[in-house]
């Protein structure tokens, strides 16, 4: 079956995912409305299985829009789909009337999946109520049901249009008797109540017989003189019955036979008269002909095992001639199964037993068909010997509609026994007496025994039982309660949530008498509720007892609003209350540079939508304070939000100014040793020269060549503590890879190879040396490549990382020195060029190593942590 469901939510993505979702399942047809007020217009011309609303929306909130609806007795079932989780927002969803509640975020597969659930839950929910009240509010046949105590519970429609009586006059009362009697007698319904036989037999004294088809029920026919000036009623009452066979109650149905009656009113002048025919048959048999003829009810007369005498009439209920009647035994024409019972009574009769006057069973009509007949026999002589005289009434009509009525009777008796929620009957007081409940209520409060759960008192039932004294207060002040949130016990202890909606019905004396009522098990729906409490309760903690101070603001049209949050450090660094600080924006605090931030962070939200950066703050008394800034931007119920963590780094700033000074004095300490040295060196290289010149040995010859060795190397670490000294002296900041990578190859002779790169607008934050990086790298290759004709620099992004590629087709390197190419002095030559990149890249976190295949090509891999890249034109 398909089901409709209207979606309301006011913003348009939602809207078509969570409709393609729920369609995906083939079982809902979804339309959808983007405001509350575009939802009530549709729902004036288009009736739905199923409505679900977000909850802030503009112009009218989700539970303004579940109020108005069920103000104008709209019951359709709604669900509350938002990512608004606060509690009171909960409460009062589930108390406006809402099915359920069902919070945004989370796995959408998981998510989906129980709002599916909740959705086939409510209308599933919904149908069953409906169907308890089509089923007896429907029935066309006159009916009351009263309970235990013999107050009436039902009092359908048919029997308002019939009596006169409106439900609402006699609910609640024991004065069922007024639609019947001019004084104050039992009903047939209050004998079965009381199980008194006796009493049935003594009211309706040739008047009653036993249900033939309803176990305990008895019908009855009998005159009624004060109804539309005297009227026959066949009337059946029924016992209604808990889990355990205990009578809870009494259903009555009438059916007016007025007519039926004077046909055989009709019909036993007809019998005596025929009687009288048949005693002076000979005298008038003319008479008598004419008069059994034309009966309106089939008479035969049986002998013997057959038919001996039919009417016209016969023919017509039966389909059969008069010739095929009585041509073959009259058990011929009798159902299988009330064959026997037809013999034996009749046997019994010609014998001179008493047995019932009136009785029915089943003939097989010559269509094929099965007729319900009523038949009245009475002792007779034919010729001579004793035989039947029989009055027979097609009863088929009216013994449907008591099919009918005992099938509608066992569908309520169904429904009530497996509603999934519990229904009850209880006292009122401090404590309660249970007058009835059905089976699933109990196993709500976790009892196997149905008696022993009737027995206990309905304040066990309660977490706290003075909340029952509560309960009972309000409902005999009130009159009624709807969807009130309780918590409750099972029978081991566990306790659990349950939804209660309540009536008070008053008795004779106008006090209260009973409450009648439905309870609900909402357990997953408070756990969620409490959840989110829980969470909020966390996040407040975390908040207020935070080091850093703490802002959240709002961007709205384009700049930034007034602070929502903050906690306790970010009144003591501003030196604002937080009062003060909730009716002000970033602005107040740093005009310019927030305000850039903000504005960027809307823009282009940068890894992943976070941004650090240094600024200055104005505290309140005026004094500027040096702080870091991680600003996140983020989505709050379709408002983008900041968030900012503060951190007052003075101290760091005085330490930093420090160290800088601290390094400029050994830069320039280095800077005046290095040339000395350098100076030596070439005084040295000057003698070398000098040497080299002359004659000399074999022997002197190699030594000096060791010697010249020896002054390139320590010339080589001179150069490279040049470079060294200048690592981490400048803040690592954001660069564009395609243009460093593409400065640093065009210091390189790269002759015949071709170099590709394919970084787009990859920025990564690294040392300002980065470029030195891939210099190094393609120096690597132009040397050790040897057939190398091409240099690749790609980067594949990850889940939460990032790798750019450096790789080209040489001779690759062998797998035994792939990681020993990074150690300081390995190579040919200084042995620095390697080892430097790792410690350039290290710097911001970022990683090297080669993976490349030997004979292939070398393959260096940058592996670059999560926040330390980013492509800005993916934020535009």
């Amino acid at each position: 079956m398909m089901y409709s469901v209207l979606y309301v939510d006011d913003e348009s993505a939602l809207l078509e995912i969570v409709k393609v979702s729920i369609e995906r399942t083939r079982e809902f047809q979804v339309s959808t409305a983007s405001s509350a007020q575009e939802a009530l217009e549709r729902l004036a011309s288009v009736h739905y299985d199923a409505i679900i609303s977000d909850y802030q929306m503009p112009g009218m909130d989700g539970i303004a829009f579940l109020k108005v609806l069920r103000s104008r007795g709209d019951q359709t079932p709604f669900i509350i789909f938002t990512g608004k989780g606060r509690e009171e927002v909960v409460i009062e969803a589930l108390n406006s009337g809402a099915d359920f509640y069902l919070q945004k975020g989370g796995d959408p597969k998981a998510q989906f999946a129980e709002l599916v659930h909740k959705i086939k839950r409510s209308i599933q929910d919904r149908v069953s109520r409906n169907l308890m009240l089509e089923i007896v509010q429907g029935s066309p046949i006159p009916q009351f049901v009263i309970d235990s105590g013999h107050k009436v519970a039902f009092w359908n429609r048919a029997l308002e249009e019939y009596s006169g009586i409106m439900a609402g006059d006699v609910i609640g009362t024991k004065d069922h008797w007024r639609a019947f009697y001019d004084r104050e007698r039992p009903c047939l319904a209050d004998l079965i109540v009381e199980n008194d036989i006796d009493a049935i037999v003594r009211w309706y004294a040739g008047k009653y017989q036993e249900s033939p088809i309803v176990n305990g029920a008895y019908q009855a026919t009998d005159f009624f003189p004060g109804i539309k000036g005297g009227t026959w009623l066949f009337f059946t009452a029924a016992p209604l019955h808990d889990t355990n066979g205990s009578i809870i109650g009494a259903v009555e149905t009438l059916q007016d036979i007025t007519s039926l009656r004077t046909k055989e009113d009709e019909l036993r002048v007809a019998c005596e008269r025929a009687q009288a025919a048949l005693e002076c048959a000979r005298e008038s048999e003319q008479k008598y002909r004419t008069l059994v003829e034309h009966a309106n009810e089939g008479i035969f007369v049986a002998q013997d095992n057959y038919l001996k005498f039919v009417n016209p009439k016969m023919s017509d209920i039966s389909g059969y001639s008069s010739s095929e009647l009585l041509s073959r035994p009259f058990t011929d024409f009798i159902h299988d199964a009330d064959r026997e019972m037809i013999i034996s009574r009749y046997r019994k009769r010609v014998s001179g037993e008493d047995l019932p006057p009136v009785y029915e069973f089943r003939i097989r009509s010559k269509p094929g068909s099965i007729r319900w007949v009523e038949i009245r026999p009475v002792l007779i002589i034919w010729e001579g010997r004793p035989a039947t005289l029989n009055f027979l009434t097609d009863v088929t009509d009216r013994k449907e509609m008591e099919d009918a009525l005992k099938k509608r009777e066992e569908q309520l008796n169904n429904f009530m026994h497996n509603l999934p929620v519990g229904i009850f009957r209880n006292t009122p007081g401090p404590h309660g007496r249970r007058i009835m409940a059905n089976p699933i209520l109990a196993k709500m409060h976790g009892y196997d025994s149905f008696e022993e759960f009737m027995n206990t008192p309905v304040s066990d039932m309660y977490a706290d039982p003075s909340e029952r004294r509560e309960i009972s207060t309000r409902l005999q002040h009130d009159g009624r309660l709807s969807n009130v949130a309780l918590h409750l016990k099972k029978k081991n202890g566990e306790l659990f949530w349950g939804r209660l909606s309540a009536v008070a019905v008053p008795g004779d004396d106008g006090t209260i008498e009973y409450f009648d009522g439905i309870l609900e098990d909402i357990t997953d729906q408070m756990r969620t509720k409490e959840a989110i409490s829980e969470s909020e309760n966390r996040y407040r903690l975390l908040l207020q007892n935070a080091n850093d101070a703490i802002f959240v603001y709002e961007m709205t049209a384009g700049e930034p609003g007034k602070y929502i949050e903050v906690n306790e450090r970010a009144s003591r660094l501003t030196g604002y209350s937080r009062e003060e600080l909730l009716q002000m924006t970033p602005s107040d605090l740093d005009t310019r540079r927030e305000r850039e931030r903000a504005d960027s962070l809307v823009r282009d939200t940068s890894v992943p939508g976070q941004e650090v950066y240094p600024t200055e703050i104005i505290t309140k008394g005026g004094q500027k304070i040096p702080v870091e800034i991680s600003a996140t931007t983020f989505d709050l119920e379709g408002t983008p939000t900041v968030l900012t963590f503060v951190r007052d780094v003075t101290e760091r700033k005085r330490a930093e100014s420090a160290l800088s000074e601290a390094a400029k004095k050994l830069a320039l300490l280095s800077s005046i040793t290095r040339h000395d040295i350098l100076n030596k060196i070439t005084v040295l290289q000057g003698y070398h020269d000098l040497l080299s010149r002359c004659e000399q040995s074999g022997e002197v010859h190699e030594l000096l060549q060791k010697e010249a060795a020896i002054i390139d190397a320590i010339i080589g670490q001179i150069e490279f503590t040049r470079e060294y000294e200048k690592l981490g002296v400048t803040a690592p900041q954001w660069q564009r890879v395609h243009e460093v990578s593409a400065y640093a190859v065009r210091q390189c002779d790269l002759g015949h190879i071709q170099y590709t790169d394919e970084t787009g607008d990859l920025e990564v934050y690294a040392d300002a040396m980065l470029e030195r990086v891939f210099y190094n790298l393609t120096e690597n290759t132009l040397r050790f490549g040897e057939k190398a004709t091409r240099i690749r620099i790609s980067a594949d992004e990850t889940k939460e990382t990032l790798v750019i590629v450096f790789e080209d087709d040489g001779i690759g390197i062998p797998e035994s020195e792939k990681e020993r190419i990074f150690q300081r002095g390995y190579g040919r030559h200084s042995g620095f060029g390697l080892f430097f990149v790792r410690e350039i890249l290290a710097i911001t976190g970022m990683t090297i190593r080669e993976t490349g295949t030997p004979g292939v090509g070398a393959r260096f891999e940058i592996c670059v942590p999560a926040g330390g890249f980013r492509y800005p034109s993916s934020h535009v």
